[in-house]
């Protein structure tokens, strides 16, 4: 396993939010009961976050049809907000992002608020694995986790991680 991540498999609930998208809407992780859902929390001015987001934007167009949920979290704050909205365009991000400008939210999922930090929940709403930092490649760890928990998915993790030229991870159970 990477260095750079902290693993924990954690047999526990996972809580439920409502946070608003960067149109407005009302969204609660309670909408994707039933998909596996990758949060990640970030900033504008993070920028291993872009690195990250990037790689979630590989999983989501690799494994979105499959039914895995990639939410954005954005924690900037109400004076760098703004910032927000064309990040996520001039990056070509397509997964919802979400917007925490109070870090209510990321408070729940990790107090200390360190960035980038991601959690991977199952479709039963378990929290599966927790990171914090992220290392190039590391989605490729991420999918053989989706995998492991929800079952094979197209294209084949293998093809996933070759993409990066890895090896698919071994995931314990």
């Amino acid at each position: 396993m990477l260095p750079t991540l902290l693993s924990l498999l954690l047999a526990t609930s996972a809580p439920d939010f409502q946070l608003r998208d960067m149109q407005g809407k009302r969204v609660s992780l309670q909408d994707y009961q039933g998909k596996p859902v990758l949060l990640t929390f970030w900033a504008t001015w993070c920028s291993a976050c872009r690195t990250e987001l990037s790689e979630m934007q590989q999983l989501h167009s690799a494994y979105g049809d499959d039914g895995l949920v990639v939410l954005a979290i954005s924690i900037d704050n109400p004076k760098t907000q703004s910032k927000v909205k064309p990040t996520v365009r001039s990056q070509g991000w397509t997964f919802p992002v979400l917007l925490d400008p109070q870090t209510r939210v990321v408070t729940q999922f990790q107090p200390s608020k360190a960035l980038p930090y991601f959690t991977l929940i199952s479709e039963e709403g378990e929290t599966l694995w927790v990171g914090t930092s992220f290392a190039k490649g590391d989605s490729c760890q991420m999918a053989a986790r989706i995998q492991a928990s929800s079952g094979p998915m197209e294209p084949s993790v293998e093809a996933y991680c070759a993409g990066f030229g890895l090896p698919v991870p071994t995931i314990e159970p």
